[in-house]
């Protein structure tokens, strides 16, 4: 059933002209946040805030690779190239510190590095005890790649360094997938000093996480505990290998600064339910863990914000890792649903400009050929407001509603669509179907 809304052609004209830009809109990447290793302090200017205009090839929402497609339009300015240009601000992968060029002296600015006003947590010995007993199972991960020497001989060649933890003594080990994204070897470090060679188990570049295998005895582990728990001010201690240094791995401390965060990065994806902290991660800090006062892993670091007079990291709470964790142990690979759309956010300036129906939700701005949102009746331009009764604020919110469904769970979707000179509601039912491989 659908509710019609009559409205003027001043409107309905704005409409089209919006679907004229969303077309070649589509699929720009939000952050440009590299995710695969690079040399320390290698740095990427980003626009993080105001880009809710600009569409997202959303990881598990859309079957290819964010490239535009039509030319033609394109060359025109688009939308998100007429909004006003917000503050920039560094963004660091936390991932890979390249040892040879790491200076030893370099820091995040003080805001990062300062600990809380509050003093030291209420046990003082706490976080001595969580390094004592977590540090050992904090591993660094050589990223190897092959060459050609001057002699066009190939030759392995270190493409950058992160960190890893050991959740079981059998000798798995999660990181994150830009630690490992392309290595043709994988050379692992104890804090004691052994050096194993590593095989990748499983991959999962949408969340960012990788779990790996080194066999050895006597290996030490770390509990995986429960990030759920977790709350805003609470401390927390961070163990990496930042920068390389030489003598194993570096341990910070600070508190939890804001919880269910989230990051869009280069490619599509979108980093969801992650954990903001002021602890200090640097280069080289990727796939360390994130680690409440009990010694359990409640996070896995993976990203540094860099602005004036701030410094912010975040990790991938461990609730959302272990679903991950489990799959890549079973196939080496997660399955997500698909709806085969490429979502906008709306933003206040797209509903002053196109004088839009509505002041939330997801518009369509692509459609993949007989994905399963096409063949349910979803159209380009609709604007998606609920999905099983949840309200759709965003894209990221558009997520979360997806990652509580499993392939071939029916969801109920309500959509805000204008034709020729009516405004309509449609509540269409989508069978998710598998992400194409």
């Amino acid at each position: 059933m659908s509710v019609i809304i009559r409205v003027n052609k001043a409107v309905c004209l704005s409409w089209r002209c919006l679907l004229v830009a969303v077309s070649a809109m589509t699929l720009i990447a939000l952050l440009t946040v590299s995710c695969a290793p690079a040399p320390a302090g290698s740095k990427i200017e980003i626009k993080p805030r105001q880009v809710d205009a600009k569409p997202v090839a959303v990881a598990g929402l859309t079957a290819t690779t964010a490239q535009p497609t039509n030319t033609a339009v394109a060359a025109k300015p688009t939308i998100a190239e007429r909004l006003p240009s917000p503050i920039s601000t560094t963004v660091q992968v936390a991932a890979a510190a390249s040892p040879p060029s790491a200076p030893a002296g370099q820091q995040q600015p003080a805001s990062a590095q300062a600990s809380p006003s509050s003093g030291l947590p209420d046990d003082a010995g706490a976080i001595a005890r969580v390094a004592r007993t977590v540090r050992p199972a904090v591993v660094q991960i050589t990223n190897k790649q092959v060459a050609l020497d001057e002699f066009l001989r190939p030759i392995p060649v270190e493409a950058g360094t992160g960190s890893g933890v050991i959740f079981d003594q059998s000798g798995l080990i999660l990181t994150n997938n830009h630690v490992v994204a392309g290595s043709q070897l994988l050379q692992v470090t104890l804090a004691d000093g052994r050096i194993f060679d590593a095989r990748i188990i499983g991959t999962d570049s949408s969340s960012d996480l990788a779990v790996v295998k080194i066999d050895g005895s006597n290996l030490p582990k770390a509990d995986l505990g429960d990030s759920d728990k977790l709350q805003i001010g609470e401390w927390v201690v961070a163990i990496g290998n930042a920068l390389a240094l030489e003598g194993g791995p570096t341990v910070t401390a600070g508190i939890v600064g804001a919880l269910d965060r989230y990051i869009e990065v280069q490619g599509g994806n979108v980093l969801f339910g992650l954990i903001q902290t002021d602890a200090a991660i640097n280069p080289g800090n990727s796939g360390g863990p994130l680690l409440n006062l009990q010694g359990q892993v409640i996070g896995i670091n993976t990203v540094i914000i860099q602005a004036p007079g701030a410094g912010l990291g975040f990790s991938i709470a461990i609730n959302r890792a272990k679903p991950v964790i489990d799959d890549l142990l079973k196939t080496g690979r997660v399955i997500r649903p698909w709806l085969g759309i490429t979502p906008i956010t709306i933003s206040s300036d797209l509903v002053r400009r196109y004088q839009l129906p509505v002041k939330a939700g997801v518009i369509v701005a692509r459609l993949e050929p007989g994905s399963p949102a096409s063949r349910a009746g979803l159209r380009q331009g609709d604007i998606i407001t609920t999905i099983d009764d949840g309200k759709i604020q965003g894209v990221v919110d558009l997520l979360r509603a997806l990652s509580r469904h499993k392939v071939g769970d029916s969801i109920k979707v309500k959509v805000v669509r204008l034709t020729a000179e009516k405004v309509e509601e449609q509540e269409l039912s989508i069978k998710l179907e598998a992400t194409p491989a």
